[in-house]
């Protein structure tokens, strides 16, 4: 009798000589069950004892077990084989290679080049290419004359990207480049389908430039959700917003310029503003304010100030706002390059009076001053971020602070749980972080990097703070990165006993000893 279980990727002899004792019988009864065969020697058997049906049966089983076996091997031969062959991106099918040349299209405008190269490559790749819009929906009047029309055609129904004077400082920049008149006449006509709106001028094309776009007023965009305007023209300080303040944009939700900031008329709508401001642009504190008013929707602020204190002057007419709230933002980041103390006084007039109530992240970088009066400018009170729980502090000098200012910073953000201090120069000074006449907040998290100032006193009675609060069995890590005043022996000590919940690197003149016991 075979055995009726069996492994599935072998076979056993016994089971190999029922098959053959069956094929040999079937063979002799011509290709049939003969009865003659299988049973002439069991007739005086009772049927429950009929040796001959058991056979059968058997050889059944034993069948099923080289079909299985069989069917293993095929697949490991197929397997094999699939091995030795390989696979190039030709073998991928049509979707997943638009997908690659989707992934690798961004929308600037270069990559109209990566577009043509990919349909130039061969006939597949051109095939695939004509059926992917996205990658034909970004125009420029930088790209060659004759491409506008077949981008505009291949991208169907794609949201479009329009942008006007994209890299003209390039080298690749085309001599067979599109006026910007023609060019704007024909996209003009797809005003449906503009997602987002690029233009920068200089001194080279602006007067040029904003001369022909302000004779497109009142456009209607419904559908562009993203904004930029980079205004580097040294003998033309105005900001731009004159070509389209009169522009209908009713889903915009992203705005980036260069010395200008949105029109209030088009606030209303903005998620994300990012600014960058230098002293070459003649725009309003009351100006800005007023356009923050009415920003009721914004969850993301970055404002840049450039080169030093910006031309800000009060040459609004408009209404003064008093108080300003931004009720939904969440991230606000103020990047400082220059001289600080030419900053504290401008950052205080356009921040007076000014509250986030539910930002959670605060963000600041700063140039090669100190940023005393800016940081307490920035945060007056405990009212001002109530619910910021992670404070991002950059600085780019070595002397951040020349008072005890960080510690009633930290102490005006009740809600404060993530402090990271990252400093782009060896040796930075923040002066101190902790300060017992102030509330230290209850970090999950603490990140210094090249604060050359901090000392494992200052680490050890910073974390025995802490630790004597309620959050402390939540603290999440303590990343300590070149700071050189902490000795080896130490953050060897503090590690043994946080674990993984310690994270450093010595710095290059970090101290082996330990002086502070």
């Amino acid at each position: 009798m075979a055995e009726t279980t069996f492994r599935a990727t072998s076979i056993t002899a016994h089971t190999l000589d029922i098959i053959m004792a069956g094929l040999l019988k079937v063979e002799v009864g011509g290709g049939s069950v003969d009865r003659d065969t299988w049973s002439r020697q069991f007739d005086s058997l009772s049927p429950p004892r009929r040796l001959d049906i058991c056979e059968v049966k058997d050889v059944c089983v034993a069948l099923d077990s080289l079909l299985q076996v069989a069917r293993i091997g095929v697949s490991i031969l197929e397997g094999n084989g699939g091995a030795d062959q390989r696979h190039t991106i030709h073998s991928l099918p049509d979707e997943t290679l638009a997908n690659i040349f989707e992934f690798n299209h961004d929308d600037v405008g270069k990559s109209n080049e990566y577009s043509i190269d990919i349909s130039h490559t061969c006939r597949r790749f051109r095939m695939v290419a004509l059926h992917c819009p996205r990658l034909w929906s970004v125009v420029h009047n930088g790209q060659n004359a004759d491409e506008l029309d077949p981008f505009l055609s291949r991208s169907g129904r794609t949201k479009l990207t329009v942008a006007v004077n994209e890299d003209l400082l390039h080298e690749l920049y085309s001599s067979n480049t599109i006026p910007v008149k023609k060019f704007m006449d024909v996209v003009t006509k797809q005003l449906d389908r503009w997602g987002s709106f690029r233009c920068i001028v200089n001194d080279e094309v602006g007067s040029e430039t904003i001369e022909v776009l302000c004779e497109y007023t009142r456009l209607h965009l419904p559908m562009l959700t993203t904004f930029t305007c980079k205004n580097r023209m040294k003998e033309y300080p105005e900001p731009l917003d004159i070509f389209y303040k009169s522009w209908l944009m009713p889903s915009l939700i992203r705005y980036s310029a260069v010395r200008t900031f949105p029109p209030h008329g088009m606030s209303g709508t903005l998620k994300t503003v990012d600014l960058s401001l230098s002293r070459l642009g003649h725009l309003g504190v009351e100006q800005l304010r007023y356009t923050l008013h009415y920003a009721t929707e914004l969850e993301s602020l970055a404002i840049k100030f450039r080169d030093s204190a910006p031309t800000l002057i009060v040459d609004f007419h408009g209404p003064v706002i008093d108080n300003l709230c931004l009720p939904k933002l969440r991230c606000f980041s103020l990047d400082f390059n220059g001289m600080e103390f030419h900053f504290s006084e401008c950052v205080r007039d356009v921040f007076r009076n000014f509250t986030a109530p539910v930002a959670t992240i605060l963000a600041l970088k700063g140039g090669y001053g100190s940023l005393d009066e800016i940081l307490l400018a920035i945060i007056p009170n405990d009212q001002v971020f109530p619910s910021v729980n992670r404070f991002e502090l950059l600085p780019r000098g070595s002397r951040v602070f020349g008072q005890e200012t960080l510690p009633i910073a930290l102490a005006r953000m009740p809600s404060l749980q993530h402090l990271s201090i990252r400093s782009e120069s060896y040796g930075c000074k923040i002066r101190r972080l902790f300060d017992k006449r102030q509330t230290f907040p209850q970090l999950l998290s603490l990140r210094l990097e090249h604060c050359g100032d901090v000392s494992d006193a200052a680490i050890r009675a910073i974390l025995s703070e802490l630790q004597r609060g309620v959050s402390w069995p939540e603290f999440q890590n303590l990343k300590l990165h070149q700071c050189a005043r902490l000795s080896k022996i130490y953050l060897e000590r503090l590690k043994h006993r946080m674990g993984n919940k310690l994270e450093y690197s010595l710095a290059f003149r970090s101290r082996s000893p330990s002086s502070d016991g």
